[in-house]
Order: C-alpha cells, then sequence, then structure tokens
C-alpha cells in the first residue's frame, strides 16, 4: 500500500519521501536510496534514528530480514552529537544491504513519522514564514537539501525568496524558488530524555 494512503503532514516529513514510501502493517519502509534521504532529513531536524530493520513487503506485511547492529547509550540526553552517530551508523546499515531485492528499511525514531491530522502546511506561506529547502538544485548558491530559512519577498506565480543564514545570523544564501521545492519548516520538539526513548522502543518491538 502506498504511502500517499496514510497522513504524514503534521510530521513535517517532505512529501517526496512520503509518496515513495510503503505502509506495512502500519509502519513506514522505504527503499535505499529513499532511506538515506530520510535519515538525512531525521538528523536535520534533531530527531535520533534509533535503529533500522530490513523487510521484505509479504503480501503486504513485513518479512523480517536484518537490523541494525547498533543502539543508543541510554544514560545521557539526546545531543547533536549522538544524533550524527545514530544517523551515520543507520546510513552505513543500508549501505551494506542496498543491494539486497526487493529491500525495504524501516526507521525508528525518536519521534513516529505517521499522523492523523491532514493539514496542508504550504497553506498559509508569507513573509517571514520559517520553511525548509526541498531540493538541492541550489547548492552552488550555498542552500542545500533541508536547510530552513526564511521568506523575504513574494512574487507572482507562487515564486518565493528565501535567505538562509549560519549559525551566527550571517547570510549565506539567498534564492528564489517555486512553492513546490519549499515547505513550512517542522517545529523541533526538545529531544527527549533517553528513558523516555528505551520506553518508546520497548513499545516498538512488542
Amino acid at each position: 500500500m502506498l504511502a500517499e494512503k496514510a497522513s504524514f503532514t503534521e510530521s513535517g516529513l517532505p512529501k517526496i519521501l512520503q509518496d515513495k514510501a510503503i505502509v506495512l502493517a502500519g509502519e513506514l519502509a522505504w527503499p535505499a536510496s529513499e532511506a538515506v534521504l530520510v535519515i538525512n532529513w531525521l538528523e536535520a531536524n534533531r530527531q535520533e534514528v534509533v535503529g533500522v530493520e530490513l523487510w521484505r513487503d509479504m503480501q503486504g506485511k513485513p518479512l523480517f530480514v536484518a537490523s541494525s547492529d547498533y543502539s543508543p547509550s541510554f544514560d545521557d540526553q539526546i545531543t547533536s552529537e549522538s544524533i550524527a552517530w545514530c544517523a551515520h551508523k543507520a546510513r552505513v546499515f543500508v549501505a551494506r544491504f542496498r543491494h539486497e531485492r526487493d529491500g525495504l528499511f524501516n526507521i525508528c525514531t525518536t519521534e513516529p513519522l505517521i499522523k492523523t491530522n491532514d493539514v496542508n502546511l504550504n497553506v498559509d506561506l508569507h513573509i517571514y514564514s520559517r520553511v525548509q529547502l526541498l531540493t538541492d538544485k541550489y547548492q552552488s548558491e550555498g542552500a542545500h537539501y533541508f536547510d530552513v530559512g526564511y521568506i523575504v519577498e513574494i512574487y507572482p506565480d507562487s515564486k518565493y525568496e528565501v535567505e538562509f543564514s549560519d549559525t551566527n545570523g550571517a547570510t549565506r544564501a539567498q534564492i528564489v524558488v517555486s512553492e513546490d521545492e519549499i515547505q513550512v519548516a517542522p517545529e523541533i520538539a526538545p529531544a527527549p530524555r533517553r528513558q523516555e526513548l528505551v520506553n518508546r522502543i520497548e513499545d516498538h518491538k512488542l
């Protein structure tokens, strides 16, 4: 069943990745190349990837093949370093099995990706909206996939000028994009404590 049958809009997952997902027994899985993009998006949005499973689609149900051989240490608060480390290990796992025939990768995260609120995130783009870039076509101009910036000008034909700044507030890119190249950036919740994450993982295993 294609992922468009489910609703992802509240999670902020880009539509290009929503449309590539497969829903098996109520959970999501992606082919290898899209799974890496999902991992990159999660890392960019400060969600820790706590594990990856390799599945095959068995008549609409997941057939378990393998699981990642890493797990976060649960004694500290989630940090930028732990998020980056877990994303790296997740990408290594996907690369290891990328040639597995009919392989699909389920990604377990600190926050669920499927939501039930069917809302169009781009319905109210306006000046100073905080948006996320959904393409890598502007990397030569300093703006990359999943970068977050602010709309500074709106033009006819659904064109938007977006400014991207570095951590010091200095502008590093200012580009004009189409509406389908951006989305309202998802709100970033405070990272959960690791004990909360342990509980979520245990629930996921049941």
